[in-house]
């Protein structure tokens, strides 16, 4: 009777240890951009876009979708006014990957914007650094938390 409880006992360790656990592969880069962002820093050439001052704030919110779509968001805030007034905008746009280079494109009307730069994007934050194209007048720099 030991003898057939310490087989069973064995057996049963056998079967749990050589279990092997499934493992999720990481998400790309690509995939964890897919969502909504939360600006922090967005500069336009060497100035930030969002920094508040007495009369004005501005919020920037960005979505990539997985068929190569964005849109920027623009809140903009009046605060001379009481209570403040709000001004919304969009900028639609197209993005793709090209290795570790990500270009974004945006129209508005007949003007049409393009950057490419680096992109790190993390679970919880992206940062873009632009290395060409209309960094001068669009962006250079976006600094993000994932919303």
């Amino acid at each position: 009777m030991k003898h057939m409880l310490l087989l069973a006992v064995l057996a049963l360790v056998g079967l749990v240890s050589s279990c092997k656990k499934e493992t999720t592969p990481e998400p790309t880069p690509q995939e964890r951009l897919i969502g909504k962002w939360q600006a922090t820093k967005a500069l336009q050439g060497a100035t930030n876009a969002l920094t508040v001052s007495a009369t004005a704030k501005k919020d920037l919110e960005i979505e990539f979708t997985s068929d190569g779509k964005v849109v920027f968001t623009w809140q903009n805030y009046d605060l001379t006014k009481n209570p403040p007034t709000l001004i919304e905008s969009e900028l639609k746009g197209v993005y793709s990957w090209n290795g570790d280079q990500i270009t974004i494109t945006v129209t508005a009307g007949a003007d049409s914007k393009t950057i490419v730069g680096s992109m790190v994007v993390t679970a919880t934050t992206l940062v873009f650094t632009g290395t060409s194209g209309d960094i001068a007048t669009f962006f250079s720099l976006i600094e993000a938390d994932k919303i």
